[in-house]
């Protein structure tokens, strides 16, 4: 069973990042990436992780997710060959916005001690 849930998983991610690619729109130089789908073991809910550069557009971002979730589910529906279709959830990744913080702050360290 848990073979089957990576492959959903993984169907999920690729159909969704396409729906990314093909359909909806963040704005000029905003860019949203699908890092992970975890779907629940029925298949019935699934939590899309995602991640948003730059930093600042990631409450825009989350804000047009959620008013898009149903035209993306609706989407979904209709490419991927599943009974039931996961209801899905947009979450940020955390993990994403944490490394990109640990970044800056390792940038900002580097730039002091050039000083």
């Amino acid at each position: 069973m848990a073979y089957r849930r990576e492959k959903i998983n993984e169907l999920l991610k690729q159909i969704i990042g396409q729906i990314f690619l093909e359909e909806e729109s963040f704005g000029p130089g905003v860019l949203a990436t699908i890092l992970e789908v975890q779907a629940t073991e029925d298949g019935r809910q699934a939590t899309v992780f995602f991640s948003v550069w730059p930093d600042e557009k990631t409450a825009a971002v989350e804000l047009y997710l959620e008013g898009r979730r149903g035209a993306i589910q609706h989407e979904l529906k209709e490419r991927v060959k599943l009974y039931p279709v996961p209801q899905i959830k947009f979450k940020l990744s955390q993990e994403e916005a944490e490394g990109q913080r640990v970044t800056q702050l390792l940038k900002k360290i580097s730039r002091e001690e050039n000083l």
